[in-house]
């Protein structure tokens, strides 16, 4: 059986039941670790995690979508909408208090270090996704985030235009594949 306490943000890991792999993403208020799985995260009890050999992780296969009792589904931080022309982008809020509102702080992983991790897999879910626009709240704050963020999108020549929305506290990003 996982510990809860051993796994890592980003751990891959296996629901035995459902056999569906997704990454760790921390520890819920009721004590079940939260799983991301295609973009939802899914409560489940460590006696049914797996944590996945590097030899599984190479040979991922596509992931059931049948849910049993010690799995469930609650809302990501990431929120979704239709692709038409006129509708709101895909959205990912970097407060933490919406990203993952359980997260503490260790010598192994800083805040800023998280909302980091969960912006650049953002960034490639959309990129592989070939989404035409999204959008990354970064806050307004001390600017630090907002500089990392931006810095990390420079570097993503998938990216076609950044622009800052909402009062400074996001971007906008429009990909060009």
């Amino acid at each position: 059986m996982v510990e809860l306490k051993d796994l890592w943000i980003g751990d891959e890991v296996r629901l035995k039941k459902s056999q569906r792999v997704g990454k760790f993403e921390g520890i819920h208020k009721n004590g079940k670790a939260r799983i991301l799985i295609d973009n939802k995260i899914v409560l489940s009890t460590a006696s049914n995690l797996s944590l996945l050999t590097e030899d599984e992780i190479q040979d991922l296969s596509p992931s059931s979508s049948d849910l049993n009792l010690e799995e469930e589904t609650i809302q990501s931080p990431i929120v979704t909408s239709n692709d038409s022309y006129h509708s709101e982008p895909e959205m990912l809020d970097l407060h933490l208090e919406t990203l993952n509102p359980l997260f503490t702080e260790s010598p192994a992983l800083s805040v800023l270090e998280y909302q980091l991790k969960c912006c650049e897999d953002f960034i490639h879910r959309s990129i592989s996704d070939k989404k035409f626009m999204v959008r990354i709240i970064h806050g307004k704050g001390k600017g630090i985030l907002k500089k990392e963020v931006e810095a990390m999108v420079n570097s993503h020549p998938q990216i076609l235009i950044s622009t800052p929305s909402m009062d400074g506290g996001a971007l906008e990003l429009i990909f060009s594949y």
